[in-house]
């Protein structure tokens, strides 16, 4: 682990990880009230510090009761959002101000074309029980587990870092099936026979 400068930074260089952790927030106070705000707040400190990408978007916001705000941001590729263990994560007091900060984001290396099976075929394989939850889904409120009983409101095409700490990995595309609540199972988006199943 490297520390330079300010000690509440700490970076990984081996998992392109960035760590912040302090009493002291970054940032002038500017309250916010509002989710939207809260985002925005986030990314004005975060891209001033150069630790969020244009390609970059929020997509998760919740207050605590004590009024701080966690921010997630994804990363997108293909216009398709890339869910991972670290996405992008800013924490604020009720001030405005940032009081940690998560930030993982390793380079795509190499880029490659497979067929994609449609959606309908994903379906029928969620229906036959082929959906799997991955430690991805992760809210600012803590991981969502699907429960016994599933029913799907929302479907997406996305790419998946499943494991931010192997040294390469490929990212994957899945179809994404989620309920109310943001719980998600994942269906391969990989026509057979390009895609190794799970176990």
């Amino acid at each position: 682990m490297v520390r330079r400068g300010n000690p509440a930074w700490q970076f990984v260089p081996q998992y392109s990880s960035v760590f912040y952790r302090t009493s002291e927030p970054l940032g002038e106070p500017a309250p916010v009230a509002t989710a939207p705000e809260a985002a925005r707040r986030a990314a004005e400190v975060l891209l001033s510090l150069g630790l969020l990408m244009p390609d970059t978007t929020s997509s998760a916001t919740a207050v605590d009761p004590g009024g701080a705000w966690s921010v997630v941001f994804h990363r997108r590729v293909d216009g398709a959002t890339v869910y991972s263990k670290s996405n992008v994560t800013a924490t604020l007091n009720p001030a405005g101000q940032i009081t940690s900060v998560l930030a993982h984001r390793r380079p795509l290396l190499s880029r490659s074309r497979y067929p994609l099976r449609p959606p309908e075929e994903a379906w029928q394989l969620l229906l036959a029980g082929h959906g799997r939850s991955l430690p991805v889904n992760v809210s600012p409120t803590g991981r969502e587990e699907p429960g016994d009983r599933f029913v799907v409101t929302r479907v997406e095409l996305a790419y998946v870092e499943a494991e931010p700490f192997l040294p390469r990995q490929i990212v994957q595309p899945y179809y994404v099936f989620r309920d109310a609540r943001g719980a998600a199972l994942y269906v391969p988006a990989v026509a057979d026979p390009h895609v190794e199943w799970w176990p």
